[in-house]
């Protein structure tokens, strides 16, 4: 079994990711830091046929030294864009589900919006949006090992920035 290198183990589960839980992750570039995440969406149809149907996923820029002190997490703060994925993060122990909550009005755009490669923009429902409509994902499944590289990068760009 293929592993990402950079998340760290914290918990497996068999239990499936339902909509509105909130779960950490720890990546090796901020091994002090916990990151958050959200289900935002069981049966997104963001992988290019209405048959398969994926967990849609927001992850969030703001961390904190205990996995249950939970910061705000708001949509105009994402670490990475929106991506769909589907369980194996959670079954290898890469996301750990700490808390369920019902999602807001404020915690969702109205329309979540994904692009494919060729530039066409599609809602969560696999319906052609005219334009993008922020934030926008990338369209299709991400494992843990594009999910560690994305969110990898993304926590580089923070240290990094953070140092200027």
């Amino acid at each position: 079994m293929a592993q990402p290198s950079n998340f760290r183990l914290l918990k497996r589960t068999r239990r499936k990711p339902e909509k509105g839980d909130i779960f950490v992750f720890q990546h090796v570039r901020s091994p002090d830091q916990f990151f958050f995440g959200r289900v935002i969406s069981t049966d997104a149809l963001t992988a290019g046929t209405n048959e398969i149907k994926t967990i849609s996923v927001y992850i969030y820029a703001n961390g904190s030294k205990e996995k249950h002190d939970i910061p705000e997490l708001k949509l105009d703060n994402l670490l990475i864009p929106p991506f769909g994925t589907n369980t194996l993060a959670w079954t290898r122990g890469y996301f750990e589900t700490v808390m369920s909550l019902p999602l807001r009005v404020e915690d969702v755009p109205a329309r979540q919006c994904f692009q494919r490669l060729a530039g066409e923009y599609f809602d969560e429902c696999g319906k052609r949006m005219p334009g993008p409509v922020e934030p926008v994902g990338s369209f299709g499944i991400k494992g843990p090992a594009g999910i560690d590289d994305l969110v990898g990068r993304a926590i580089e760009n923070l240290i990094t920035s953070s140092r200027k």
